[in-house]
């Protein structure tokens, strides 16, 4: 009594595709960061990846993490990760590695596909150059914290505080545009990687990368207000 239900319980409603493991965004969004699915409808027009049932990079007990969910309105990119009813365990570390291309097509300084950074060492292939690196570090119940690493002269910057990072039920936050080098709508390529002990677990998506065209929503209407 007096529990908050676990977040699956919450996945029919959020969920946009039932029976896919993927959809793409289809207008703005602007969320309330409360770590909460108690208004799911926040992320109606959001993308979305979901793990594969029966995934082959699983730990013998059970991946952590869920779902990931995108999107973004005029002034940053929002991302929610819901983990799975094992939980997000204290110590775990959540990476979104990310490509952050501008509006021109012209890339921002990276790094190559392999990582090392951190405290987990990240060994694969993304199939992008890496611009930045948002980790998210589970210290415990409801406490999440959250950086934002940047590559600066071909080198990893750094990692600056996330300070609208929320972790209740699931992990909501706010990467804000400009300090993307998004001041216009461009291209993000990202991969989330979970670390557990030090050592990779989990990749989503299992293959390949989430590419979100910002400008394909930056028209659009956003979600309804709650």
């Amino acid at each position: 009594m007096g529990e908050a239900p676990p977040p699956e319980l919450f996945a029919p409603i959020l969920a946009r595709a039932p029976t896919g493991e993927a959809a793409e965004p289809s207008g703005r969004l602007t969320p309330v960061l409360d770590g909460l699915l108690s208004h799911p409808e926040e992320w109606a027009f959001g993308g979305m990846r979901r793990v594969p049932r029966g995934g082959a990079m699983y730990r013998a007990d059970g991946p952590v993490l869920d779902e990931i969910r995108y999107g973004c309105d005029e002034h940053n990119l929002y991302l929610l990760l819901r983990p799975s009813r094992a939980g997000f365990p204290p110590g775990t570390d959540v990476a979104v590695y990310m490509n952050a291309t501008g509006p021109e097509g012209s890339p921002l300084p990276s790094l190559g596909s392999t990582r090392f950074h951190g405290r987990s060492r990240l060994d694969a292939q993304l199939g992008f150059d890496l611009t930045h690196e948002v980790n998210v570090h589970i210290e415990g119940p409801r406490q999440a914290r959250g950086t934002l690493s940047v590559v600066v002269e071909e080198a990893w910057g750094s990692g600056a505080p996330l300070p609208e990072t929320v972790f209740d039920q699931v992990v909501e936050l706010a990467l804000p545009l400009a300090r993307l080098g998004l001041e216009r709508p461009g291209v993000v390529r990202f991969v989330v990687a979970v670390a557990r002990d030090g050592l990779l677990t989990e990749l989503l998506p299992v293959r390949g990368a989430v590419v979100f065209d910002l400008a394909t929503v930056a028209n659009r209407r956003r979600a309804p207000d709650r």
